[in-house]
């Protein structure tokens, strides 16, 4: 848990350093990358120190983490994402063709394919596992 920690605070300092260096540089993406990586760590940061404070919630939470029942909940929820987001790729690349920016629907076209293959790829792999 200690190593964890650890970890936790070190994305903290170098989220609070991206954020200074970035608002310095006048660099506002930065700053939403360093307030992400920072706000991250604070709540895993928080999350450790709860489990330490009470390991009987943690023990359970672990528990209700590895419950088969809850693995397929989760799962069967990022297939419907999965899906959800493919058709909107496809919706948005033909609502871009036919505006005529044949450069952002190609895009997306290169999106939907590397999701579809990604997709075929897992498959495989957990099919060769399982």
């Amino acid at each position: 848990m200690k190593n964890s920690k650890t970890k936790y605070v070190c994305f903290i300092v170098i989220g609070v350093v991206m954020v200074i260096g970035a608002l310095a540089a006048y660099r506002f993406d930065i700053v939403a990358l360093g307030g992400g990586l920072m706000g991250g760590g604070v709540v895993l940061l928080m999350r450790a120190i709860s489990a330490l404070n009470n390991p009987k919630a943690a023990q359970e939470a672990a528990i209700e983490e590895k419950d088969e029942r809850n693995v397929a909940i989760l799962h069967r929820a990022y297939y419907i994402s999965s899906v959800v987001t493919m058709v909107m790729l496809a919706v948005a690349t033909v609502v871009f063709a036919q505006m005529g920016h044949l450069a952002v629907a190609l895009c997306f076209v290169g999106i939907l394919f590397v999701q579809l293959l990604s997709m075929s790829v897992a498959k495989a792999v957990l099919n060769r596992k399982m």
